[in-house]
């Protein structure tokens, strides 16, 4: 009981203090309102940029792809003679290696795409768009299916013909349910073509997508290229995206034995998976700092906060309190001023947070081309996550009352007199 009244005296002299000292108590209290807020948007704002860019990134690629040894430095040329011969059997045994895991085969092929007097260069991939037992869309091509403007997406891994972008559309003049012809060099060294008829238009967002690539389905860009039992990738896609990792160690008896190579997602992006943990480790480091910077500010106002009121403090001791009663007075109200401050502050950045990530941002041409395909939107949205909350909360709340022992100290030292006569 005793601890008890004790609590709630200090914590009605505090109270009472902040109202007394209200000019003092207003200058805490917005810095650490400030702080609470800067840190709570600073996390939904940085967070939901790294969660935009992740989810772009998959949502145009894969966890992880198997090649021919030696492919992936030549993707660029098409080095077809470098494709996976009897991909359905190698299919099947890394589908046995892991029943959960999603797998669609693909080829890449540079083509000339031409409609009547227009042709335009275009990577055309050959795909099998649906995957696993029950023919679910392999999410590597939920980008395409989701932004078909006119026409449709594939209605299963036998369906015929080719989906071109609008840009692609407007270059070649053409128009849906017309027939294009796809020309290439083919894996015999001769040249090839097919002719496909238009069943889809799309504008994906992807800049690189809208205006180099075309899809079309598997069976007929194997016949154009001369590959009919071979495809150049087979993508994997899993539950999690931590199981890449350890599924290349758990299928490398098949990878060795078939002369293949095996990339994660962090092998396959590269240098922007780096570029990713530098920008965290940077946001890391301006948070550390914006952390420091506020406390020096709450210590100065505390500072000066109780230099002020010394003399106040030495009648106090003056009544009988002691020095313990005087910190814990002044830790209480410190304390209450950082719930206050960094309660209000807080739910401000909660609210700008919850705005944004239902509005979203406005990127701007100029960096959705720097960011070249990982920006498939023209907003970004912020990320709302109950640590942006809680953090925050215990560092506002922490900050004041260590930025108080130092005054603490100080006053401390003091006898009662010094106290009185303080200036």
């Amino acid at each position: 009981m005793k601890i008890t009244a004790k609590v709630l005296f200090y914590l009605k002299l505090g109270a009472r203090n902040i109202l007394k000292y209200k000019k003092r108590s207003l200058q805490v209290g917005v810095v650490i309102c400030i702080g609470g807020f800067v840190m709570t948007t600073m996390g939904g704002f940085t967070d939901g940029m790294y969660d935009k860019l992740l989810k772009d990134m998959f949502e145009g690629t894969s966890h992880a792809k198997v090649f021919r040894k030696g492919y992936y430095e030549k993707q660029e040329i098409s080095p077809l003679e470098l494709s996976i011969e009897g991909y359905r059997g190698i299919i099947g045994r890394i589908s046995s290696a892991g029943p959960g895991v999603k797998i669609s085969p693909s080829i890449s092929a540079g083509t000339v795409v031409s409609f009547k007097d227009n042709s335009l260069n275009l990577v055309c991939q050959g795909v099998e768009p649906y995957s696993g037992k029950d023919a679910d869309l392999f999410p590597a091509y939920r980008t395409y299916a989701g932004s078909v403007r006119e026409g449709r997406f594939f209605k299963n891994n036998s369906d015929k013909g080719v989906l071109i972008s609008s840009y692609a559309a407007r270059n070649l003049a053409c128009g849906l349910g017309e027939s294009i012809i796809l020309f290439t060099a083919d894996s015999y060294g001769s040249f090839n073509a097919v002719e496909l008829e238009v069943i889809g238009i799309f504008k994906t967002g992807y800049k690189d997508k809208d205006e180099n690539v075309c899809i079309a389905d598997l069976q007929s860009v194997q016949g154009l290229v001369g590959l009919e039992n071979a495809v150049t990738e087979i993508s994997l896609y899993f539950n999690n995206l931590k199981e890449s990792e350890s599924f290349g160690r758990r299928i490398s008896g098949i990878i060795r034995e078939n002369n293949l190579e095996y990339m994660d997602w962090k092998e396959l992006l590269g240098v922007f998976v780096w570029a990713l943990k530098i920008g965290n480790i940077f946001n890391f480091i301006i948070y550390i700092i914006f952390i420091i910077v506020a406390a020096v500010g709450i210590m100065n106002t505390v500072l000066i906060s109780i230099m002020n009121r010394m003399r106040d403090i030495g009648t106090f001791r003056a009544l009988g309190f002691t020095l313990n009663d005087v910190s814990a007075m002044i830790i209480t109200e410190v304390t209450l001023l950082g719930i206050i401050g960094s309660a209000i502050g807080i739910a401000i950045g909660v609210g700008l947070v919850y705005y944004f990530s239902v509005v979203g941002i406005p990127i701007s041409d100029e960096m959705k081309d720097t960011m070249g395909s990982f920006l498939s939107s023209n907003r970004i949205y912020t990320t709302l996550k109950i640590n942006f909350i809680v953090f925050p909360f215990f560092v506002s709340c922490l900050v004041p009352v260590l930025s108080s022992l130092y005054p603490l100290s100080l006053m401390r030292k003091m006898h009662i007199k010094e106290a009185l006569g303080f200036l």
